[in-house]
């Protein structure tokens, strides 16, 4: 089970996506193994609803999600009086952030976290920068004529342009550059 705080399934409604693993004929693999993925910024209809309708499933996603924001602390306070585990949990949260210690490894682990998307995302926009060539990274074309250009002076260009696979007006465009 996994609980986001982002969207990660757009054309599905609800905030619950429950989901198991299968072969590519849609045969299930196992029904031991499934991913339930929790959206928690899809909880919109379900914070509308009395707790005593609420599932234990709603109750849990609803406190993880939205316990911080005082919006909802109302909802919550109800949840918490209604189920007892809610309560040591809060307990427990609220023991957490009143630690200066456990306060900054949560502090050091979201931007760890953080860092790596930023990282990731950052990596991702140059690799579009640099663009495609026919489906190929730009960096690679350039290390496949740069190498074809160190064996001018010893084969023919055809067979250069066959063996890195470039055009022959490609050959001719670095034979200049020499």
């Amino acid at each position: 089970m996994t609980f986001c705080t982002y969207t990660v399934f757009p054309e599905r409604e609800g905030y619950i996506t429950a989901s198991s693993m299968r072969t590519a004929e849609g045969e299930q693999i196992s029904d031991r193994l499934n991913m339930v993925v929790i959206e928690l910024n899809k909880m919109g209809e379900v914070l509308k609803k009395p707790v005593a309708e609420m599932s234990s499933l709603d109750m849990w996603s609803a406190f993880l999600g939205h316990s911080p924001n005082p919006d909802h602390r109302a909802l919550i306070n109800q949840m918490i009086g209604r189920k007892e585990a809610l309560g040591m949990a809060s307990t427990v949260l609220m023991n957490i952030s009143k630690d200066e210690h456990e306060r900054a490894k949560f502090r050091s682990r979201r931007k760890f976290e953080t860092d790596q998307t930023s990282n990731m995302l950052t990596a991702e926009a140059r690799g579009e920068a640099r663009g495609e060539v026919m489906g190929e990274s730009r960096g690679r074309k350039d290390e496949r004529i740069k190498r074809a250009k160190a064996l001018l002076d010893m084969l023919d260009i055809d067979v250069i342009a066959e063996k890195f696979e470039l055009t022959s007006d490609e050959i001719e465009e670095v034979k200049k550059i020499k």
